[in-house]
């Protein structure tokens, strides 16, 4: 993981840990178990010139029943075919970074409801 993909992650996990506290302390309490879950890919052997040696992430998934539309949301680099649970971009992180802090946006405007 590049320098920038860590700040990036340790923001996601910040915000995701404050919206799980938030949803605990608002909400009906109904969350799943891997709530928060997050898995970092890296690009296999065979998918780009550096095989194995490169440090740059290409993929990141987010488990997030009670924040996201989806239970799992994939955000990988490249170009694809997306959805409200898949993402394609130059920078997966920066675009997990937007959907997350969208999540909280959503969350907020539900609490002020």
């Amino acid at each position: 993981m590049t320098p920038d993909q860590l700040a990036k992650f340790s923001e996601i996990r910040r915000l995701l840990a404050e919206g799980y506290r938030i949803h605990a302390e608002q909400d009906d309490g109904i969350h799943m178990p891997s709530d928060g879950l997050c898995e970092v890919g890296y690009p296999t052997a065979y998918s780009d010139e550096e095989g194995c040696g490169g440090i740059e992430a290409h993929a990141l998934m987010i488990y997030s029943y009670v924040l996201g539309p989806s239970r799992k949301h994939h955000f990988f680099k490249g170009r694809g075919w997306g959805d409200c649970s898949t993402f394609y971009s130059d920078d997966p992180f920066a675009t997990a970074l937007r959907q997350v802090q969208s999540w909280l946006a959503e969350q907020a405007a539900r609490l002020c409801e």
